[in-house]
Parts: structure tokens; C-alpha cells; sequence
């Protein structure tokens, strides 16, 4: 099984309405390279793993996992978020992957003047048993 964070990398590249939005270049996981921290490059997609368990069990071994991923989005354009945003929600919730919670949008301190969004996702997926 890919990692989490992988899995929604490989969906959010391969779905045509969001990289429209969002320059496939500036699509990362785990985080954002130094040299793209600047207003110039927004936006810019963080994709990071918050949780992998097991939630499903049969003859004491894993059949299930639940994942849990948050994507961060930053950008300087409100109307591109809501749009990137409905994007995004609609390719992962297409691979069911589930909006869980969405953080409020805020002003990041370290990359400034940039808005950020964070939205979390979630998914079971089974384990094939051999």
C-alpha cells in the first residue's frame, strides 16, 4: 500500500480541473521546499499524513486501515482557494477520500501575505490477507 499522503498526491496530479489551479510544480508532500516559501510561487499545496490505523481486524491480523491526510493550500487570492478548494474536494471525495474538517482560513507568518486553508481527509481502506 503507497503511503497516504502519496495516494492523494497521485489524485490531486492526475485530476485536470485542480492542477488548472494549482501549477503542478507546486504540489508537495510532507513539505514545502525553502526556495518555494515565497508569495510569488502561490499557490503552493502541502499534502502531510496525520493518521494510519489499523480499524479492522479477522484471525487477529489487520484487514483495515484508516487514514487520515490534511492538505494545506496557500495562496494570495481568495477566489482561487474557493475555487482550488471545490477542486480538490470533488477529486478526493471522487477516490473516497472524505472531507473530514476544514481549519479556518488564516494569514500564514511564514509566508506572508499569504492566505492559508488546511482541509482534512479521510479514507478506510482494506488489506488484501494472504
Amino acid at each position: 500500500m503507497r503511503l497516504p499522503a502519496s495516494q492523494v498526491y497521485d489524485i490531486l496530479m492526475s485530476d485536470p480541473e485542480f492542477t488548472s489551479l494549482v501549477n503542478p510544480d507546486h504540489i508537495f508532500t510532507i513539505e514545502v521546499p525553502e526556495s518555494k516559501r515565497q508569495p510569488e510561487h502561490a499557490p503552493l499545496v502541502r499534502i502531510v499524513e496525520i493518521s494510519d490505523y489499523s480499524s479492522g481486524f479477522a484471525n487477529n491480523r489487520s484487514v483495515k486501515v484508516s487514514l487520515t491526510v490534511q492538505v494545506d493550500l496557500w495562496t494570495d487570492d481568495l477566489n482561487l482557494l474557493e475555487a482550488a478548494e471545490a477542486a480538490q474536494i470533488a477529486a478526493l471525495e471522487n477516490a473516497n477520500w472524505i472531507k473530514e474538517r476544514a481549519f479556518p482560513v488564516a494569514k500564514d507568518p511564514d509566508i506572508t501575505p499569504l492566505y492559508m486553508r488546511s482541509i482534512r481527509y479521510s479514507t478506510d481502506q482494506f488489506i488484501k490477507v494472504k
